[in-house]
C-alpha cells in the first residue's frame, strides 16, 4: 500500500473520529438536558406543592375573616338592637317591631326573635317569643311560643342562659320558623338586679353562607366547608360548585378519627388525601380552626388534576422539544418568581395591616407636645385618652416671643382615618403658629388646607388661644368647639363664638377674640369626650358634675387636675366601656415677673429723634442700677434706641405729636425693657427678616433695625393692649 492510500485512510478516519466525537456530545448534551428537565419538572412539582400550600392556607385565611366578620357583624346587630328593646321593653306589644326591624335590615338573616323569661308579661301568659321571618320578599311577625313550643327547654335558652354572652348553636332545622337550616346567635339581656330578662336571637341562613363562602376560588373545581368542632357540617357547597360531588366524603373523613391528618409546612393548617368518588383522581382537604369563639374549622378542597394540569401537559412537551421546554420552563419560572413576589407583597402588607393600630399610636404619642421644661409664669399640661387604640383628639402647646400657642380640637369619627387627620391638623397647627400671632388667622390657615381636597368630608372642632405670658392678654378663636372653662373663685365659662368647624366651607370667616386673663387663673379646655362620658345606665358625665371636679381640684397641679378629672370619670363610668376619645388641657397663669423687680424707672418721650440723648442716659442709668457688664450695657443701649426710634418714626402719622413710653427693670436675671406707644398697630417680632446676603442696592429698604433688635435682645414680645403697642425686651444678665 502507498503512502497515498495510507494518508487518504488516515483523513477518513479522523473524519469519523470527529463525527463520532461530535454525535457523542450531542447525545450526552441531550441526555444532560433531558436530565436537567426531568429534575426540573420534579422541583417544579415540588414548589408547586409548597404553593399550592400558600394559597389553599390563603384563601382559608382570607374565607375565615369574612365568616368572623360576618358573625361578629351578627353579634353587632343583635347588641345594637338590644338598645331599642330595652327602650321599649315595657312595651311588650312593641316587641314584635322590634324583630321585624331586626330581619328587615339584614337581608341574610332567616329571622330574628325575643324570648322573654317566663312571665315577664304576665298579661301575655308564661311564655312570650315575638318572631319574625323572612317568607320571600315579605317579612312574617307572629308570636311563636305555645304549649308545644316551649323555648325554655331548648338546650340554646339553658346554654345562653349559662354562658351569659354570645351563644352559636349547631345548626339544626327551623321546623318551627322559615323551614331552612339555620345557625343561631343567641345574646341574654339582664336588668339592673342582673336578673335574665329574657334571650335575644336571630337565625343566620347555612344556605346564604354557603354561596358567600363559594365564590371565587383556587381552581374551578374548588369548594369550601365549615364544620363545628365536633365535625358537624355548618356550611355545604351548593351543587353548581361541588363538581364531582364529594361533598359527603369530606365531610365523612371529618368524622373518620382513624383518616391521616398531616400539618403543613407553615404548621398553619392540616392535610388530608382522599379519591375523588367520581374521577378517582387525587384530592386534598387543607382545613384550619378559625380563631375565637365559635370555635368551627373551615376547609378548602383541591383536586389534584387541577392543581397539575399544566404541569403534566408540560412534561409531556418537554419530552420531544427541548429546545421549547426550556423556553416554558423558563417562563413558568418567571411567573412562579412574580407571583412568590405578589404572595410575599401580600403577606407584608398583611402584616402591616396587623400592626398599623400600634404604629399609629406611637405616632400620635410621638407627636403630642413634651412638658414645657423653665417656664415660669404659667403651668401646662395635657392628656389624651382614645376610645380606640388610636383616637381623633388633638391638643398642642408651645411658646414663641413669650407667647403661649394652644390649641385643641376633636376630629370627627374614630379610629385610623381621624387619627391622621389629627396629626395633619396639629402639623398644620404648627406651621401656622410659627410665623402668625393672630388666633383667627392661624384657624382660617387650617381650614383652607383642610378643605383642599377633603374627599372623605371630614371636619374638626378646635379652639385656638395665644396668651401672652407677660401681661395675661389672651386672645382666642373657636370654631365650633366645645367651650374652655375657667377657674378662680368659681367655675366660668369662657364666652366664644360659635363659628363653623374647620372643613366644612373653605370662604369660612374666623373671627377673633380677647380677654384678659388674671394671675392665678386656670383655663380649663376639653372634649365632648369628657361631658359626654356614658355609665352603665347610659347616664352622662355632664357639665356640672365636670365643673364641681374642676372646683374640687382648684388647688392642684395642672398635671395633678387631669389626674383627678380622669379619675373622676372612670369612678362615674364604671365598667362602661369608653365611647368617644376624651382630651383635656389644663393651663394655669401665674403672671408676669413685675412684682419681682428689684427697681423700676420709667421715661416718656415725645416722638421727636431729638430727644435720643435723654433716653440714652436713661438706658445707661438702669444698665447701671443692674449690674450689668459693659458690653451687655452696650447691647442693651443699641436696640432700646433702635425699637424707640422706630416708633418715632413710623408709630405717628406725620406732623402727629405723640409719646413713646419706656420703663425699665431688672430682677436679678433679666434686664427689661417695655415699650410702648399709641400709634398704628405694628408687630416687629412679625415683620419678615432682612436678607443680609444682599448687597446694599439689592436690598429693599427696612428689617435691619428690627434684625438688630432680634440679635442683641434674648427675648423680643410684642403685644397689643387697649390700643397700644407695647414691646417688651429682655437680656439675660449674666452672672
Amino acid at each position: 500500500m502507498s503512502n497515498i492510500e495510507l494518508n487518504i485512510i488516515t483523513v477518513r478516519i479522523k473524519k469519523f473520529n470527529r463525527k463520532a466525537s461530535g454525535f457523542y456530545v450531542v447525545v450526552v448534551a441531550v441526555l444532560l438536558l433531558e436530565i436537567i428537565l426531568v429534575a426540573q419538572l420534579y422541583y417544579t412539582r415540588r414548589m408547586m406543592e409548597d404553593e399550592l400550600e400558600r394559597h389553599a392556607e390563603s384563601e382559608l385565611t382570607m374565607k375565615a375573616i369574612l365568616v368572623k366578620s360576618m358573625l361578629n357583624v351578627t353579634q353587632n346587630i343583635l347588641s345594637d338592637h338590644q338598645g331599642d328593646l330595652r327602650r321599649h321593653i315595657h312595651q311588650p306589644d312593641t316587641m314584635f317591631r322590634v324583630v321585624r326591624s331586626l330581619v328587615d335590615a339584614n337581608p341574610y338573616l332567616n329571622g330574628g326573635w325575643v324570648a322573654f323569661a317566663p312571665g315577664f308579661y304576665p298579661q301575655k301568659g308564661r311564655l312570650f317569643e315575638p318572631y319574625a321571618m323572612r317568607v320571600g320578599d315579605e317579612i312574617k311577625v307572629v308570636q311563636l311560643a305555645n304549649a308545644e313550643h316551649d323555648y325554655t327547654k331548648n338546650k340554646f335558652y339553658e346554654e345562653t342562659a349559662l354562658k351569659k354572652d354570645f351563644y352559636w348553636t349547631q345548626p339544626y332545622l327551623d321546623s318551627d320558623g322559615t323551614g331552612a337550616k339555620v345557625i343561631t346567635c343567641n345574646l341574654p339581656f339582664y336588668d339592673l338586679r342582673d336578673s335574665l330578662q329574657g334571650i335575644m336571637g336571630v337565625d343566620l341562613s347555612l344556605g346564604w353562607l354557603a354561596d358567600t363562602l363559594n365564590v371565587r376560588h383556587l381552581y374551578p373545581s374548588s369548594f369550601l366547608m365549615l364544620f363545628t368542632e365536633d365535625g358537624e357540617v355548618i356550611s355545604s357547597p351548593p351543587s353548581k360548585h361541588d363538581k364531582y360531588g364529594d361533598a359527603d366524603e369530606v365531610a365523612a373523613l371529618f368524622s373518620d378519627s382513624t383518616v391521616t391528618r398531616v400539618s403543613s409546612n407553615s404548621g398553619r393548617s392540616e392535610v388530608m388525601e382522599f379519591k375523588s368518588i367520581a374521577t378517582g383522581d387525587q384530592a386534598y382537604v387543607y382545613y384550619a380552626v378559625m380563631r375565637g369563639e365559635p370555635r368551627w374549622r373551615i376547609a378548602v378542597v383541591c383536586y389534584d388534576d387541577e392543581v397539575y394540569s399544566k404541569l403534566y401537559k408540560l412534561g409531556y412537551n418537554l419530552l420531544f422539544l427541548n429546545l421549547l421546554a426550556v423556553a416554558i420552563m423558563a417562563f413558568i419560572l418567571i411567573r412562579f418568581m412574580r407571583n412568590l413576589r405578589r404572595l410575599s407583597q401580600a403577606r407584608l402588607e398583611q402584616e402591616l395591616v396587623n400592626n398599623e393600630l400600634s404604629v399609629a399610636q406611637k405616632i400620635q404619642n410621638a407627636i403630642l407636645p413634651k412638658a414645657l421644661s423653665g417656664l415660669e409664669n404659667a403651668d401646662v399640661a395635657g392628656s389624651i385618652t382614645p376610645a380606640k387604640q388610636v383616637g381623633g383628639d388633638l391638643y398642642d402647646f408651645f411658646v414663641r416671643n413669650e407667647k403661649l400657642f394652644f390649641c385643641i380640637g376633636d376630629v370627627s369619627g374614630k379610629g385610623i382615618p381621624s387619627a391622621l387627620i389629627m396629626s395633619v391638623t396639629e402639623s398644620l397647627f404648627r406651621q401656622a403658629a410659627e410665623r402668625e400671632s393672630n388666633p383667627a388667622h392661624i384657624m382660617a390657615d387650617l381650614n383652607r388646607a383642610i378643605c383642599r381636597n377633603n374627599q372623605t368630608n371630614m371636619f374638626v372642632t378646635m379652639l385656638i388661644g395665644v396668651l401672652d405670658l407677660p401681661t395675661g392678654h389672651l386672645r382666642y378663636c373657636n370654631a365650633g368647639h366645645d367651650l374652655p372653662l375657667l377657674l378662680t373663685d368659681t367655675v366660668t365659662t369662657l364666652s366664644a363664638d360659635a363659628n363653623l368647624p374647620l372643613g366644612v366651607f373653605e370662604s369660612t370667616k374666623y373671627e377673633m377674640q380677647e380677654t384678659h386673663v388674671a394671675p392665678g387663673t386656670a383655663i380649663f379646655l376639653y372634649t365632648d369626650g369628657l361631658t359626654e362620658a356614658i355609665n352603665v345606665v347610659r347616664c352622662q358625665l355632664g357639665l356640672d358634675r365636670v365643673k364641681s371636679a374642676i372646683a374640687a381640684s382648684s388647688h392642684k397641679t395642672m398635671e395633678e387636675m387631669l389626674r383627678y378629672m380622669l379619675n373622676a370619670v372612670h369612678e362615674f363610668v364604671g365598667e362602661a366601656e369608653q365611647s368617644d376619645d376624651l382630651t383635656m388641657l389644663a393651663i394655669r397663669y401665674i403672671g408676669g415677673n413685675e412684682a419681682s423687680l428689684l427697681f423700676k424707672e420709667d421715661i416718656t418721650l415725645p416722638n421727636d429723634v431729638k430727644h435720643v440723648p435723654q433716653l440714652t442716659e436713661f438706658v445707661e442709668s438702669v444698665a447701671q442700677k443692674s449690674g450689668c457688664d459693659t458690653a451687655t450695657a452696650m447691647q442693651v443701649k443699641l436696640a432700646v434706641e433702635e425699637a424707640v426710634v422706630n416708633c418715632m418714626n413710623y408709630a405717628y402719622p406725620a406732623g402727629h405729636v405723640g409719646n413713646v413710653d419706656v420703663s425699665a427693670g431688672a430682677d436679678g436675671k433679666h434686664l427689661v425693657f417695655v415699650i410702648t406707644d399709641s400709634g398704628v398697630a405694628f408687630d416687629p417680632t412679625e415683620a419678615s427678616r432682612a436678607d443680609t446676603s444682599l448687597s446694599a442696592i439689592d436690598r429693599p429698604i427696612g428689617g435691619l433695625g428690627i434684625l438688630l433688635v432680634r440679635e442683641l435682645m434674648d427675648s423680643v414680645n410684642y403685644e397689643r393692649t387697649d390700643g397700644k403697642n407695647v414691646l417688651t425686651l429682655k437680656k439675660i444678665l449674666k452672672q
